[in-house]
């Protein structure tokens, strides 16, 4: 007569625990690969904005002002870069623009990447670009004919282009967002344009 034998207790547990093991390293390593991907995205989009400054700037003679850095900045790239704009050259009006063409809903709050429908721009109409946490991001050029440097953000001094670009990462939350960055913003997981 056979007897049919089944897992002990103990068997199941060890296998369950295996399991359980390989389910958490799997867990932490698909949020690195996000982690990362997400990284990259906003390293891609600050890029494609730099490249879009520069031809504003190639335009104009300077990259656009911005009012406040923290809580328009965003909303000024859109303007800027987004909007057409019409140029009053001698007698005549010209259109210039828009600089950054290829910009998609999901990296504009709101999902509405090139709300314009006439010229010139309205600002109103105007979202923040977003990084790919969704928070808004950084942008801070001071108007032309004044020091670049300020002394409210000690990263600035080190930056050797004309502006600033920056996302606050996957915290959002490394500085006030109505006040001035501190000192460790790009040493903490922050995308920037300059290096500390």
């Amino acid at each position: 007569m056979k007897t049919h034998r089944g897992f002990t207790l103990l068997e199941l547990l060890v296998v369950i625990g295996i399991i359980g093991l390989l389910a958490a390293f799997l867990a932490v390593f698909l949020g690195n690969l996000i982690e990362t991907a997400k990284n990259k995205k906003t390293r891609a989009l600050l890029g494609r904005i730099e490249v879009a400054l520069e031809m504003y700037k190639q335009r104009y003679g300077a990259p656009p002002p911005s009012d406040s850095p923290f809580a328009q900045g965003a909303k000024d790239l859109h303007v800027h870069l987004v909007a057409p704009h019409t140029v009053k050259t001698g007698t005549d009006w010209v259109e210039a623009g828009p600089f950054l063409t290829n910009l998609v809903d999901s990296e504009v709050r709101g999902g509405r990447a090139n709300p314009w429908g006439a010229m010139p721009a309205d600002p109103s109409l105007a979202c923040p670009i977003i990084d790919a946490w969704g928070n808004a991001l950084g942008y801070h050029c001071a108007p032309r004919g004044t020091n670049h440097t300020s002394p409210a953000h000690p990263d600035w001094t080190d930056n050797r282009a004309s502006y600033d670009l920056w996302s606050m990462g996957p915290r959002g939350t490394a500085d006030p967002p109505s006040g001035p960055p501190s000192a460790s913003i790009g040493e903490n997981g922050e995308v920037v344009n300059w290096a500390p």
